[in-house]
């Protein structure tokens, strides 16, 4: 019986066989060069990166300096060197660069990095970041913009303070405060969205910094329909110890939101007038658990004595052992 011949053989010749090996010859060869090219890009880039960082960091050092020199000298940066920043990767790398040293450098220090970020045309590169369509692209044009301290752009800035995008929203709030300080709070009268607790948190640490004035927009923030206008409102008056608004902040007692009665109850024991013992006293009851710890809190602090005997038959007959310990503390103080 003759043996069955294998099909294969009437598909794989010699010539289609050798057709192959020379496909996967060529496809190796592209493989490799491809390969070989981008380590060659990470290799420049990395080289590239490094003159672009030691020439900086040596313009910075020389930005240090002057400080000590004759401020009437001007950092000049040689056309040699703004010629190596023709990549956009490269000049992005250059801006954080830049952004870091600003950040930790005030004063004429603080002005020479500016003048360098100008001087090799950065401010270019972060405008058209800010005119973006991409949200994290603007965002991230208008933290260069308010970093560097270019205040021409301050107008267009603030019609993004009340942005739908929350981090566009956040850059845009920071950065008019780090212009204008207390009087970039004025786009608190237009914001219609939330502030988030971290962002007023980062507005307070850079009011902090300032010369503590007067507020005279507080009490129309402090009547706002915007609950979190009133919450931030509240704790600037807490924090700047706003007594003028005080009225207003014993109306925010009354607030249909416990969170905005909670930093009201806290501001009102900054302020610790006497008259506000009793009210706190007198909404105690029907509070949150959460606003009854702030309450005995500011009762212990403001320390008016006609709350004793309150304190005294609360200990006596709460349920609750940590709103007895709570009020056995504010009568020891």
């Amino acid at each position: 019986m003759l043996l069955q011949a294998n099909p294969l053989e009437n598909i794989i010749t010699y010539e289609g066989l050798m057709l192959a090996i020379q496909v996967l010859a060529i496809l190796l060869i592209i493989g490799i060069f491809f390969i070989y090219r981008r380590l060659f890009i990470k290799h420049d880039r990395y080289f590239t990166r490094k003159k672009v960082r030691k020439n900086l960091e040596l313009w910075i050092s020389r930005a240090i300096v002057m400080e000590d020199d004759d401020e009437n000298e001007q950092l000049i940066i040689p056309a040699k060197f703004r010629k190596k920043l023709r990549n956009p990767e490269i000049r992005s790398f250059a801006i954080d660069i830049l952004l870091a040293s600003k950040r930790e450098l005030k004063g004429l220090a603080g002005n020479n990095i500016v003048s360098i970020y100008e001087q090799l045309g950065l401010k270019e590169d972060s405008i058209e970041r800010f005119n973006s369509s991409v949200w994290y692209k603007k965002a991230r044009g208008i933290q260069e913009l308010y970093v560097m301290d270019q205040a021409d752009m301050l107008t267009k800035i603030y019609k993004h303070t009340n942005n739908p995008n929350e981090l566009i929203r956040t850059e845009a709030q920071t950065a008019i405060i780090n212009f204008s300080g207390f009087d970039g709070l004025r786009f608190l009268d237009i914001t219609s969205l939330p502030i988030s607790e971290w962002q007023q948190i980062n507005m307070l640490e850079q009011l902090k910094r300032l010369e503590l004035t007067m507020l005279p927009g507080l009490s129309n923030w402090l009547r706002s329909k915007n609950d979190y206008v009133v919450m931030f409102a509240l704790k600037l008056t807490e924090v700047f110890q706003q007594h003028h608004a005080f009225e207003d902040v014993l109306a925010c007692l009354s607030h249909v939101n416990p969170k905005v009665r909670y930093h009201a109850i806290n501001a009102v024991r900054v302020l610790a007038d006497d008259d506000a013992s009793a009210l706190l006293l007198q909404m105690f009851h029907a509070e949150t658990y959460v606003n009854k710890h702030a309450i005995l809190r500011a009762i212990g602090e403001m320390g008016d004595t006609e709350a004793a005997d309150f304190l005294l038959t609360l200990i006596q007959t709460c349920s609750s052992i940590d709103l007895q310990l709570h009020a056995a503390n504010a009568l020891c103080r």
